[in-house]
């Protein structure tokens, strides 16, 4: 009996600890924008971050196959960072192709201070 209402006392503080924080702690979200093709000039990135926006996720590689300009990208993932954006890889590894290679290649060709995260859309 005394552990059953210790246990019931116990799940009362958790949930109205849990409770507590579904009211009064802050909401976090983060605005972005998903280029593909990739955004190339420096000042686009420039009116985003001025607009609110706060990371760039710029699609590296493309699941119909279609290789995409690497130098581009790169200058788009450098006019986010620049533009103090966060800035996200993306890659949709083609079927008929090496993901391995298409990950080599993103990272001989685009220097990681230019990118926080490399993700890998399966």
């Amino acid at each position: 009996m005394v552990i059953s209402n210790a246990i019931n006392i116990m799940k009362s503080i958790f949930l109205q600890g849990i409770l507590f924080l579904a009211l009064f702690a802050p909401a976090f979200s983060l605005i972005g924008i998903d280029t593909a093709p990739p955004v190339t000039f420096q000042t686009t990135f420039t009116c985003l971050k001025a607009a609110g926006y706060e990371f760039a996720n710029i699609r590296a590689f493309s699941l119909e196959g279609a290789d995409l300009d690497l130098l581009t990208i790169r200058d788009a993932a450098i006019y986010a960072t620049r533009a103090g954006l966060r800035s996200e890889l993306f890659l949709r590894p083609c079927r008929g192709k090496s993901a391995k290679l298409q990950i080599d290649a993103i990272v001989l060709a685009i220097d990681e201070q230019y990118y926080q995260r490399l993700w890998l859309y399966l």
